[in-house]
């Protein structure tokens, strides 16, 4: 081993700086906290060149004095914490000492503050952690300290840094993390001479909008208030997701902060309403004492961990659900004027809550459609004149939809032609005797949606998505119930896996079990699945293994949790396809299932199960009303 020598401060400086200024945001994320913790009410961001080239924050804050402000470019100087017991009540967001000394070794730094009670400014100049000079100056009470030519000096650091646009995407960001995470401090961004955010301070709302601008009409407030922990924000409707998991920030006691935990946790709550590679958006306010969080894990302190994690896992997980399924009662469609889309809502007991067909007399809560005609008993019928059809069908040629009146709606031709399923039109179906409230099945379009009246509302529901929906929590019942039954492969699948995947797999066997997995050893590094839920028969079973790695890789298996993706297929396999013709008991079982279940109105993919349109829509349409 060599000498071992004492860095020089241009040196550990420099490397402090490997750690606390990762690139020109990392710079204005440090900044812009230190005028935060300055209690500034307004801070002005201005970047060139993607931050390369300058950096300035200007902030109204309570500055430093003359005597402080060379002080806070010392190694570990810091207004935040005095002894060690300070680290168990963090309450700042810059609180170790590092982000100005570690910046000013990499960078050309002038920075200018006053306090309130004195007439002069200071003005203190660093150049690659050198102190050039010092003097007074003017300038309004507060701090303001400008950044320029960013790693100049550090070529193997300056060769890593992107394009200009790139890097400045990367303090966009940060900033309007900031925004969120500060909604009544008022923030000026300005890129290249251009401003992009003009944040008010006025509220969480008006930050929402200023960074996301109409999103906001697809977030629903939600709020948790327990003894020691308060939760509120705002999290994406159920029907609405995004690409990436760019949109959303968890603020914990007003840091922007990273949970891998917590963001799992969220997810969980809507997988069930998400298509693939979508993500849920939120912004999310977690505060709590501050010793029941670790913010002192990450030299950026963008990572955080909880003294009772689960606790806050649980508060978390029952809020958003709770939420959600409010939502749900409600969920946002779109209809509105030709050309133009408008969101509309509506409630789903106004169409499955005592419903009856009202042309037959028959009820979906009569005996002979209690819910307990399974859609598939119901195909296997032979429909016969005791069930009198529903179901007004469109003309076999396309020439039009024939109304009540057994008139077709564009010639206004009678027509009484019957099929082989049905009697004609207009004995069967009789909207003038129909009573107000009830629901009215008026005829499928394209062997895919089925059409009910309801009130003033006209009702689309496709026949594959309600019945996937169905069956899909058909499943889970059996699943979370442990009524699930096993069905052994003709032939065991076998797979093999690394050594360390084989520990993770031969821990969870027991829990693969109890889901209706039958996994067992193989030799060496190989497995055999030799049964699966019978529910799930017809699984992909090289897809099913990667989810299975996947899910132990993350620790994310669960009884329920699990088995989702694979239920989600097999009922998305079995569920009545778009364009197959269904018949009126079919029909009519389905809404009678819909009715009972109560079923979310989106199928496991996320996708929308009914619309609505209303009456006066349809009236604008045709010019009735303006």
């Amino acid at each position: 081993m060599g000498e071992i020598n004492v860095l020089d401060s241009s040196v550990f400086n420099r490397i402090a700086a490997g750690e606390v200024v990762e690139s020109p945001a990392a710079v204005v994320k440090e900044l812009v906290e230190n005028s935060i913790d300055a209690n500034a009410t307004s801070i002005r961001i201005e970047i060139a060149l993607g931050g390369i080239s300058s950096i300035k924050i200007t902030d109204n804050g309570k500055g430093m004095s003359g005597s402080d402000l060379p002080i806070a470019f010392l190694p570990h100087a810091t207004s935040k914490i005095k002894t060690l017991d300070d680290l168990n009540e963090i309450s700042t967001l810059g609180f170790r000492g590092e982000a100005l000394p570690s910046i000013a070794s990499v960078a050309e730094v002038t920075a200018t503050s006053r306090v309130e009670n004195s007439e002069t400014a200071y003005t203190i100049v660093y150049k690659n952690g050198k102190l050039e000079s010092s003097f007074e100056s003017g300038a309004a009470v507060g701090t303001c300290i400008e950044v320029k030519n960013i790693f100049e000096n550090v070529p193997a650091r300056k060769k890593f840094l992107k394009k200009t646009s790139a890097e400045g995407a990367k303090i966009t960001s940060v900033v309007e993390k900031l925004i969120l995470a500060n909604s009544d401090i008022a923030i000026t961004y300005i890129m290249d001479g251009k401003t992009v955010y003009d944040s008010k301070g006025d509220g969480v709302e008006s930050a929402i909008y200023t960074v996301y601008g109409d999103m906001i009409e697809n977030l629903q407030e939600v709020k948790s208030i327990m003894p020691d922990v308060t939760l509120k924000g705002y999290v994406s409707k159920p029907n609405f997701s995004k690409h990436n998991r760019n949109y959303q920030t968890l603020i914990v006691n007003g840091r922007v902060v990273e949970n891998a935990d917590i963001s799992y946790y969220i997810y969980v709550c809507y997988q069930d309403y998400l298509m693939k590679r979508q993500y849920p958006a939120y912004v999310l306010y977690i505060d709590l004492p501050f010793d029941m969080v670790d913010v002192n894990v990450h030299p950026n302190k963008t990572e955080i961990k909880f003294s009772n994690l689960d606790k806050i896992k649980g508060q978390v997980f029952g809020a958003i659900k709770k939420a959600l399924t409010s939502e749900l009662l409600a969920p946002k469609e779109i209809v509105s004027d030709i050309g133009k889309s408008e969101s509309k809502r509506f409630d789903s007991s106004l169409l499955f809550k005592d419903t009856g067909f009202s042309n037959t007399g028959i009820s979906v809560s009569e005996k002979r459609f209690d819910g307990k005609v399974t859609l598939e008993e119901a195909r296997s019928r032979v429909l016969s004149s005791e069930f009198p059809t529903t179901v007004l069908n469109v003309n076999e040629f396309g020439d039009g939809i024939i109304d009540a009146n057994g008139t077709d709606a564009i010639s206004e031709k009678p027509q009484n032609r019957s099929d082989n399923n049905n009697q004609s039109v207009q004995n069967k179906f009789d909207l003038k005797d129909s009573a107000c409230g009830e629901i009215i099945v008026v005829g499928k379009l394209f062997n895919t949606y089925i059409l009910v009246q309801k009130d003033d509302g006209l009702f689309m529901i496709d026949q594959h998505a309600a019945h996937e929906r169905l069956l899909y929590d058909k499943y889970l019942e059996c699943i979370e119930n442990n009524t699930n039954a096993v069905q052994d492969l003709l032939l065991p699948y076998i797979f093999e896996v690394s050594h360390s995947e084989r520990e993770l797999i031969e821990s969870s066997i027991d829990l693969l079990a109890q889901a209706g997995f039958i996994v067992s050893p193989f030799g060496g590094n190989r497995f055999s699945l030799s049964g699966v839920p019978s529910l799930c028969y017809d699984i992909n079973l090289k897809e099913f293994v990667a989810l299975l790695l996947e899910k132990i890789r993350d620790n994310k298996i669960g009884r329920t949790e699990f088995v989702k993706d694979a239920v989600a297929q097999s009922a998305c396999k079995a569920a009545v396809k778009g364009k197959e013709s269904l018949t009126n008991d079919e029909i009519e079982s389905l809404i009678a299932s819909i009715t009972d279940s109560n079923a979310v109105l989106l199928c496991p993919h996320g996708r929308p199960t009914v619309i609505q349109i209303k009456k006066s829509e349809i009236e604008k349409w045709f010019k009735r009303i303006v």
